[in-house]
Formats: C-alpha cells, sequence, structure tokens
C-alpha cells in the first residue's frame, strides 16, 4: 500500500517571514514526533533577503542597502548554504521527514541530491527545458546566450533532533539581478570555482529561457509536489497546520525575528577585542561545494574564541556553533586542534556535508598564521 504524506500548500508573506515562523515550527513538531513526513508548497507575496543560518551578516550581505529599497531582511531559523534573495516568482518546497525511516537514503545529503535530482529531471521532462543538478545544493538551467549554466533552484538542508528539512525553490521569472547583487555582497572565492565572477551571471529563470512560454507559480508548484511524490514514493494528501505547529510558530517568530538574531553570526560576537588579543581568518572553498570562513583570536598560544561563517549545512543546524564551544581555550598546536576537532567529529550525529575534519583543522591553522600578521 503506498504511503501517504502531508501536503500542504499556504501562501505566505515573504520568504523570510515563512522562514522565521512556519519553517521551525513544522521541524520542531516533526522532530517530537508528533506529525507524519510533510511537504509544503509555498508562494510569496513579496521580495525579501534571507541570510542563512552561517552567513555573516556584516560581510555577506548589505542590510543597509536592502533596507533603503524597502526590502525585507532577516536571519534564517534553520537553513544552511547562503544567504537567498526570493520574490514572489519563486515558489517553495519544504520537506519534513523522520531522519531514522529505512525507506529514505542516508545520509542527509544524499537525501537532499537525490530530491533535486527530482526535481530537475521532471522540470525538463514536463517543461522541456534542459535543468540539470549540481552538487551540492543547487538546479541550473542552460543559458543559451551566455553558454553558461546558471541557478534556477536554490536548495538547503538541516536537522533538528530526528527530523531533517530539505528546502527547494524554483525561479520562474527573471530576478531583479541588480537589487541582487546590490544586497548580497559574497567574497569573490565562492564562486572560484564555477567559472562566473558576478551574481548577475548566476542567476537564471525558466522565463529566461522559454520567454512568455514560461509556466505560472502555480504550474511550477505542481511540478514541486510531482517531484516529492516520486522521489519518495508516496502519495500528497492535503491537510491542514496543527494548533501545536501555529502555537510554534508564534514562538519562533519572538525568537528569531530580532535585530540579535540577525547579527547571531558576525564578529559581534566576539565583543571588545583587548590590545593583547589578535584576529585571523582564512576563507577556504570545497571543490563543487560550501564556502568556510574561520575567523578567529588568539591570546598568546591560546584560541580565545572563533567564528565559522559562509554557505554552510550541517545538521544538527547548529554543529559548527557547537565546534566553536568546543574549541574555546585550546592551544593554537598541531596535536592539539587536530585532536579536538578529531573529537568533535567523532560524535555520530555530527554531520557538515562536504565540510571534513581535514578541512576544518587546516582552515583553523590558516586562519591562526594569518593571526600572527
Amino acid at each position: 500500500m503506498e504511503e501517504k504524506w502531508r501536503l500542504l500548500e499556504i501562501d505566505v508573506p515573504s520568504y523570510v517571514d515563512m522562514s522565521v515562523t512556519l519553517r521551525p515550527a513544522i521541524a520542531k513538531v516533526k522532530s517530537e514526533g508528533k506529525t507524519p513526513n510533510t511537504v509544503v508548497i509555498c508562494r510569496m507575496k513579496e521580495k525579501s533577503l534571507g541570510i542563512s543560518y552561517y552567513s555573516d551578516s556584516m560581510k555577506d550581505v548589505d542590510i543597509k542597502a536592502a533596507g533603503k529599497m524597502g526590502i525585507d531582511v532577516k536571519r534564517l531559523g534553520l537553513s544552511g548554504g547562503g544567504s537567498v534573495f526570493i520574490d514572489e516568482s519563486c515558489p517553495l518546497c519544504l520537506v519534513y521527514v523522520d531522519r531514522n525511516d529505512p525507506n529514505l537514503i542516508q545520509p542527509d545529503e544524499l537525501l537532499m541530491m537525490k530530491f533535486l535530482s527530482t526535481i530537475a529531471d521532471q522540470m525538463s521532462i514536463i517543461f522541456e527545458v534542459p535543468i540539470r543538478f549540481r552538487p551540492l545544493n543547487d538546479g541550473e538551467i542552460w543559458d543559451v546566450e551566455s553558454k553558461k549554466w546558471k541557478k534556477i533552484i536554490p536548495a538547503s538542508i538541516s536537522g533538528i533532533g530526528s527530523a531533517v528539512q530539505i528546502g527547494a525553490g524554483v525561479q520562474v521569472r527573471s530576478a531583479d539581478v541588480k537589487i541582487a547583487q546590490k544586497i548580497i555582497t559574497p567574497p569573490a572565492e565562492k564562486f572560484a570555482d564555477k567559472q562566473i565572477k558576478s551574481i548577475e551571471e548566476r542567476i537564471g529563470s525558466l522565463e529566461g529561457y522559454m520567454g512568455e512560454a514560461a509556466p505560472s507559480v502555480k504550474e511550477v508548484g505542481n511540478v514541486l509536489k510531482v517531484a516529492a511524490e516520486q522521489c519518495f514514493g508516496v502519495k500528497l494528501v492535503p491537510g491542514e497546520l496543527t494548533n501545536l505547529e501555529k502555537e510554534y510558530m508564534e514562538e519562533s517568530r519572538k525568537l528569531y525575528d530580532n535585530d540579535n538574531w540577525l547579527h547571531n553570526r558576525s564578529e559581534r560576537k566576539f565583543g571588545k577585542i583587548g590590545p593583547e588579543v589578535s584576529k585571523g581568518e582564512a576563507m577556504v572553498k570545497v571543490p563543487g561545494g560550501p564556502l568556510l570562513r574561520v575567523t578567529l583570536l588568539r591570546k598568546g598560544d591560546h584560541l580565545q574564541d572563533i567564528l565559522f561563517t559562509g554557505s554552510l549545512h550541517a545538521s544538527p543546524v547548529d554543529a559548527f556553533k557547537k565546534m566553536e564551544d568546543f574549541l574555546k581555550g585550546i592551544k593554537l598546536n598541531s596535536k592539539e586542534v587536530k585532536a579536538k576537532v578529531k573529537e568533535f567529529y567523532e560524535d555520530s550525529n555530527i554531520k557538515t556535508p562536504m565540510i571534513t575534519y581535514d578541512f576544518v583543522v587546516n582552515a583553523i591553522f590558516n586562519a591562526a598564521e594569518n593571526s600572527r600578521q
């Protein structure tokens, strides 16, 4: 008998509003085992800028520029990857599943890859356009004019407790790239392996390829539902938000819709830096994967504090934050750094897709070396 999953179709004010209310609320209820596996199709009414969990609010985006343009900016509660500018023409599909479900592919990143591959395949078949999956978390459409692949499907994955949340959107109409360029300011290293030099060269859309024949937001939402059913081998059954989910939505807004949370992943966390403390930073890009930025404070030979930022994915979502706390106070020598990072990764519940133990160790060493200069 075909398994049935709950389907929610919801119109929301904006991507960021949904991300600080609906998204974490459903994830929390799912992690408590109080709701079935769920697929959510969201349609946005306004443009917004979402700062992912690990993006640096002072380096990766221009919040002042966004404010002048009337664009709402919020740090997302449970979303990895890079910062995203989402407009009204980008329907979003959220999937909430039990990580321990024996019928689902493991580990988490492979589950996301399978879902994105299915979306790309279904979009290609139904709309007859060349769309492909690109690891780790991109869907791309071929641009005939530039002869390059452009990002059309932003996606992320994160975990909370026993629940896994996958999010994927599809850019239907051509986004206002000039706005995106002004408010998203990633370091050049982010594009190091993508043969592009700017956001303008990176963002694509169905409209950009199909012109006036491009489908509506609703039609794309329907394809996302088909992709979910195909990927997970289930039947989606329309449902409603529970009272508990509505209660958690209000709690989530209080947690995530404030200035302290907005700047949670920036050097503000260090506070005032004393004259005896030196700062070092290093940025490293995983080929075909995320960007990791390490900023640290050293006092003599000891690590006083450290901050991991970038286009990172992790499960649980705060895994890198936990690593920061775990590493504080250690000696900045090869033996101790390697031992402590290895000890952290020995926890089988920690997942940092494409970011390995060796990668983290090398990034810390680079930042520590730069702190000497």
